[in-house]
């Protein structure tokens, strides 16, 4: 698209359809649209594809926060409370 963009810079002017354009002008033309439409296109499909890897992401620190994060807390209450009783124990 850049060289595109450059060949135009280079006509000095951005030729409409109709307007005593030479035959070079409407294919420059014609090419600058056929690949601005595709860029268009590529950039929805790198966005859509960000929002399924942002959504993907979501759903893993869902994830995480509902199975792992609740057994960690467990294990962690698990060895408080052993310490403790380690400590009575050897108190008494």
């Amino acid at each position: 698209m850049a060289r595109i963009e450059q060949q135009f810079a280079d006509l000095q002017v951005i030729p409409r359809e109709g307007q005593n354009t030479t035959m070079e002008e409407q294919l420059l033309l014609q090419e600058y649209r056929n690949e601005q439409l595709e860029v268009r296109k590529e950039l929805r499909e790198v966005r859509y594809q960000q929002q399924a890897d942002i959504a993907a992401l979501g759903r893993t620190v869902k994830a995480f926060n509902l199975l792992v994060m609740p057994l960690l807390l467990v294990g962690m209450l698990l060895l408080v409370n052993l310490h403790q009783r380690s400590k009575r124990s050897n108190t008494v």
